[in-house]
Parts: C-alpha cells; structure tokens; sequence
C-alpha cells in the first residue's frame, strides 16, 4: 500500500499535457555556427592542447537560438531568455557547411563567471528518430530513419547572466587523401541571461 501511494505522489508530480502525456520542461536550443574559414585565417597556429584551447572573437561565432523562452540574441554570443528554474537549455555546434567540409566538434562548456545561473552542463549523446531522404535521387516522399544527435544539456536554477567558454575541436579535411585532421582546439564565449 505504501509503494502504491509513492507511486501516486510521483505520478501527481509530472506535468501532463490534456492527452495524458508528459510534457518535458519549457526548453532553449542554441547552435551555434564557427566560421572556420575565417578561424583558419586569423589563427594559423592553434592550440592541439584540448585543456588549453586558442580563444576565438565574438566574430567567428554565429549563435541561433529557437524555442519559446529565447527572447534575444540571436546571430550574436549573447542570449537574453525568459527562464525559470527548471527550465532546460540545449547547445550544440557545427560549421558554416553542416560538418561536410570542415567539421566542428563541441567538447566542453565551462563556467567562467561566478554567478550560477545553470546547472553544469552534461553531454548527451542520443538517438532519435528524424526524416531522411527517400532516395539518392529523390527527397520526397521522406523516409523515417533512426540519427544520433549531440548536444549539451543543463537546466536554468536561477535568475542572472553568467559566462561561458564553448570548447570546439575544428578538423579540417585534407584534400589530398580526403580525411578530416584536427586543425586545433578553440574556445567561444557565450553569455546567457536568464529572467524569471
């Protein structure tokens, strides 16, 4: 009887949308889009020390911000949103041409500001099912198709702006043998503000 009430007190605790289901918290998904042209041409020597990444301008980075809370920023490294705690933020990277030629691998945000405004952020790596192509030759009609998805996931615990250094991995691909190489290590800083 005991087990039957936790399960009662659990169940009243889940937001549930009009059909039963369970609807996750309010969410803010960022991507964000380097420039690696013009990292490559203002950083020729980069760090290949992924503890001690080369910093980047504000310039190189291009950040979208979707989702209902997302009240500014967008194309820029600082995004106003309107959260509260619970909330969940969402970043992922990639380059200018979606990782076909040159290749964008975020590995790490870190806190550079005191003021805790989101929890840690912890990598994800899921899959989810997405549309595809139906054929090579065709891309309709759309075939549902099983992809990983990567991003890093944090949740708002409080109200204020706190900084951030976004750590990418930029590999570039050789055109002699058609590989991608690691180019260098670089960090991105991201300020987010949370409003209750």
């Amino acid at each position: 009887m005991g087990d039957d009430s936790q399960d009662r007190d659990l169940q009243s605790k889940v937001v549930q949308d009009r059909h039963g289901a369970p609807v996750q918290s309010p969410a803010a998904w960022m991507l964000i889009v380097i420039d690696t042209d013009a990292v490559m041409a203002n950083y020729p020597d980069p760090s290949k020390d992924q503890h001690r990444p080369t910093s980047i301008s504000q310039d190189k980075g291009f950040l979208i911000a979707t989702g209902t809370k997302v009240e500014s920023g967008q194309r820029t490294g600082e995004v106003r949103m309107a959260a509260v705690a619970g909330d969940t933020v969402y970043v992922s990277a990639i380059s200018g041409s979606d990782n076909f030629e040159d290749a964008v691998l975020l590995y790490g945000i870190a806190r550079i500001e005191r003021t805790q405004v989101l929890s840690d952020f912890d990598y994800q790596n899921v899959q989810q099912s997405t549309v595809a192509p139906n054929s090579t030759l065709e891309p309709l009609p759309a075939q549902i198709a099983t992809h990983t998805f990567e991003f890093h996931q944090a949740s708002v615990i409080a109200a204020g702006t706190e900084g951030y250094d976004m750590k990418f991995a930029l590999h570039i691909r050789d055109l002699n043998i058609g590989q991608l190489t690691l180019y260098g290590y670089f960090s991105w800083n991201l300020k987010i503000t949370a409003q209750g």
